[in-house]
């Protein structure tokens, strides 16, 4: 894909080393946390992770400072961990069950026990701190309960495709798109929410998280589109297990982006920046993937 610049090259090269130095902090930020959990983070898959999830952060919030990211880059970054565990590392489904619960208690406070539910502590004890969790942390409880619900939902779903029995689970492409909250977009956009101390976002929270789903669920079809190969690799499903080919994927891309459009038209005006958050998060994602990159190091 080719980049669009502006006419003038002294404000592109502002701008692209202004972005490349917030990067780089944050990118930074997340190692040096990554390093308190080191059981958590080895380095194949996750030595690429960090940069990306960086890149992912600063060029959907431009105007956020390194700082006002850090939490939310935290976030995702535990996101990547959990599912590492669940997809990867979980041989059963009572060790999905162990794990999940153990996050699922962070809710009420407990104290945690293993790296990933301390990892995930530390975090909603930092959002706590927050003036706008007093608002907005109830919903950040409810996004993780469906994140690790959903991924629970597809380790289930995963196992009965390896099993191939006429009694196996088989998702339709409805039921595939309503389980995308284990991509963990909404939960994370909830954590920038609160993180950004933005009133407009709180006022604004019941439009701006269905259009934050509807979002999910074009990711969720986009990254199936980018990592199809990598997942064939290591056992994982994607909407091609369903049996669909990639003309009828791209045509149902686009019509979630199109809802997803019309999701924003109001949230332009009573949420600007949040509804631009959304979008540039959208189009960086598309951009991302349909240039065959990813976050994972494979090799």
């Amino acid at each position: 894909m080719t980049p669009t610049f502006s006419t003038s090259p002294r404000t592109d090269a502002f701008f692209a080393g202004a972005a490349a130095a917030k990067i780089r902090a944050c990118e930074q930020d997340l190692v040096d946390d990554a390093r308190r959990y080191p059981d958590l983070f080895p380095d194949k898959p996750f030595a690429t992770v960090y940069g990306e999830v960086a890149k992912t952060m600063v060029f959907s919030a431009p105007w956020c400072a390194p700082d006002d990211l850090a939490i939310t880059c935290r976030t995702i970054l535990w996101i990547f961990a959990l599912d590492w565990l669940v997809d990867h590392v979980a041989e059963s489904r009572r060790d999905v069950a162990d794990l999940t619960a153990e996050c699922l208690a962070v809710r009420a406070g407990r104290p945690p026990g293993s790296s990933l539910a301390r990892m995930l502590f530390d975090i909603r004890e930092d959002l706590r701190a927050e003036p706008m969790f007093a608002q907005l942390g109830r919903l950040w409880d409810e996004e993780l309960t469906k994140m690790i619900d959903a991924m629970s939902r597809e380790w289930d779903w995963k196992r009965s495709f390896r099993g191939a029995t006429p009694s196996a689970v088989r998702p339709t492409l409805e039921e595939y798109l309503a389980n995308s909250a284990n991509f963990g977009c909404t939960f994370t956009n909830v954590t920038f929410w609160i993180s950004s101390g933005d009133p407009e976002a709180a006022a604004s929270i019941e439009e701006l998280r269905p259009a934050s789903d509807t979002a999910q669920r074009a990711l969720r079809l986009v990254n199936d589109l980018a990592s199809s190969e990598r997942e064939k690799t290591w056992g994982d499903i994607n909407v091609f297990a369903l049996g669909l080919d990639r003309a009828q994927v791209v045509e149902r891309i686009a019509r979630v982006r199109r809802t997803f459009e019309d999701a924003l038209l109001s949230l332009d005006r009573s949420s600007p920046v949040q509804a631009d958050f959304l979008r540039r998060q959208l189009e960086y994602s598309v951009t991302y993937y349909s240039d065959g990159a990813d976050y994972w190091y494979a090799d």
